[in-house]
């Protein structure tokens, strides 16, 4: 065995197919991406067209290598998903995004028992197939609301979520499908799910503590500079992002799940307002301090000689975008011009496109396809927003009738008087009478003055109600998307031997296309709806007198 690597120049076919290979990946994604948002449709099949299913251009090593640099480029990708993620729209939204992703697993697990009538499938194979259709995929997920800017919005943020839960319990399929022609372990399902759960308190728990961090940082000044560094705040953050996927690796859970928490930790740590004050004094107290003896007149400095100083307050974009700038300075170049564009390449890679042009298996694709695409549709259907105003209204018109009835009742008992104060004088009895009799119809007309409009008030005040159906079916479109689990739990399934058998070949064909329409029929879809959002946004916003609403409603505020 050589004890080094023996150094040889490429030949220059190699470099002329992997330097085409990269090239046209970023060419593609621009191309679609200007017609239809969904560039990631292109990069998975150029991988067909370049991997071993198709030309194959690229020979074994360079596929595995690329595989690796594409997860790489997936963790980046998840990565910016944790640090775009508003953290109070995402605790308001939790059990919105559980409903959403539990109706995303169950429905297409429940359909694929067709199956057994379908391609006869036993009940095992049904299941193993919904498992690997109850996913979703996180990378065009993620890249779909980077593309359509709806990151920072309740749909987004409902979105991230039930695909990040979604991921979770991808993990626990595959564990549950590794298991299912052994030995049942109990544990090695329940650890992906207390393990997910540990992970989430314990960063649930690190942003809480971000109020003493940052006052012992105020009272280390010297910490204080060093964290607020560029440089040193690049180096901690990408530790702590090596440190919880490592942790989470090691531990049984996903590295997937690990990355979107360390991204949320990281964002929250530059929202907050007590951290940001503490670095933002302990990095800029110098500039400012200069800043201060620059604007004295001095007529032996130039004017110029102040002017970088002023330039240097305020191009400090660390203080304004703080995670995002971040990341867009020391991880998008790379990420989006090499490792993601690799990363969906690998998916092509793994299609077995020569193999799924069979008649017999073509349509049965396409139908068992069609109904994955609609039991992820239905998951948008928890966005509609039904009008409860009618009911709210009734109850309180029936509350201030009630109260209307007892002011009523005590106005008649206090004006009862008892008979012996009757019989007194009827010169002054009379004007009393008179006098009571319009003092209490004054009060009731006041009183039915004051209950008019707050009956009003329910119906005024009541959160405008979502009247398109544009938020339904843009999460229902970006849920449906299989991706990278899909492949990874059906060919799981397959190497356990739950499809070895040569007439379940045929059965793992059907869900390789159910799968890969899934993959390219949501994005595209998806892209094609945000496309349309987005230019009923600029008709309002360019319309001199703003009539319509926006097509979003309420899930396109935070």
């Amino acid at each position: 065995m050589d004890a080094a690597l023996n150094y040889r120049e490429p030949d220059i076919v190699s470099i002329l197919i992997l330097s085409s290979f990269l090239l046209v990946l970023n060419v593609g994604d621009h191309i679609v991406n200007s017609y239809l948002s969904c560039g990631l449709v292109a990069q998975i099949l150029i991988g067909i067209a370049w991997g071993t299913s198709g030309a194959k251009l690229l020979n074994q090593d360079a596929e595995n290598f690329i595989t690796l640099l594409g997860y790489l480029g997936l963790i980046f990708l998840v990565f910016e998903g944790g640090l775009s993620t508003n953290v109070q729209a995402l605790r308001k939204n939790l059990i919105l995004s559980c409903v959403v992703a539990f109706t995303g697993i169950s429905i297409p697990i429940a359909l694929s028992f067709i199956l057994i009538r379908l391609a006869d499938a036993t009940p095992l194979q049904s299941f193993a197939a919904g498992a690997a259709l109850c996913s979703t995929s996180l990378g065009t997920t993620f890249t779909v609301l980077k593309t359509s800017g709806f990151a920072q919005t309740r749909l987004g943020s409902v979105l991230m979520s039930a695909a990040m839960l979604d991921d979770v319990v991808g993990l626990v399929m595959i564990q549950v499908i590794s298991n299912l022609n052994g030995a049942f372990e109990p544990a090695s399902i329940m650890r992906p799910v207390g393990v997910s759960i540990a992970f989430a308190l314990i960063s649930a728990c690190f942003c809480s503590s971000m109020k003493y961090c940052a006052e012992s940082m105020t009272r280390a000044p010297i910490a204080g500079r060093i964290i607020g560094c560029r440089h040193s705040a690049f180096v901690a953050q990408t530790l702590f992002l090596i440190g919880m996927v490592t942790a989470a690796s090691y531990a049984g859970t996903s590295n997937l799940f690990a990355t979107y928490l360390a991204g949320i930790c990281v964002s929250w740590w530059y929202e907050n307002d007590d951290v940001q004050k503490s670095t933002r004094d302990t990095r800029t107290g110098r500039v400012q301090n200069s800043a201060e003896d620059a604007a004295i007149p001095d007529s032996s400095a130039p004017i110029a000689a102040i002017q970088p100083t002023e330039k240097s307050i305020e191009s400090c974009p660390d203080e304004r975008d703080g995670a995002i700038l971040m990341y867009k300075r020391y991880y998008l170049p790379i990420a989006e011009g090499i490792m993601k564009p690799f990363f969906f390449a690998s998916i092509g890679f793994a299609i077995p496109i020569k193999q799924m042009f069979e008649s017999g298996i073509i349509w049965r694709g396409f139908v068992y396809a069609s109904l994955m695409i609609i039991a992820k549709m239905l998951t948008g259907l928890w966005l509609i927003q039904f009008d409860l105003s009618m009911l709210f209204r009734l109850k309180r018109t029936i509350y201030y009738i009630r109260r209307y009835s007892r002011h009523l009742l005590n106005k008649n008992e206090r004006t009862v008087q008892p008979s012996i104060e009757l019989s007194c004088s009827a010169t002054r009895s009379e004007p009393a009478m008179e006098k009571s009799t319009d003092q209490m119809l004054s009060e009731n007309a006041k009183t039915a003055k004051e209950i008019q409009p707050r009956t009003k008030k329910p119906c005024e005040d009541s959160p405008k109600q979502a009247t398109s159906l544009y938020p339904v079916v843009i999460l229902g479109t970006a849920m449906v998307a299989r991706g990278e689990i899909g492949f990874l739990i059906a060919t799981t399934a397959r190497s356990n031997g739950i499809f070895a058998q040569a007439s379940s070949q045929s059965l793992y064909l059907i869900i390789i296309w159910a799968v890969v329409l899934c993959t390219v029929v949501g994005p595209v879809f998806t892209g094609l709806l945000v496309k349309r959002v987005k230019s009923l946004q600029q008709v309002e916003r360019s319309a001199a007198v703003n009539e319509r609403e926006d097509p979003l409603g309420p899930w396109g505020l935070l």
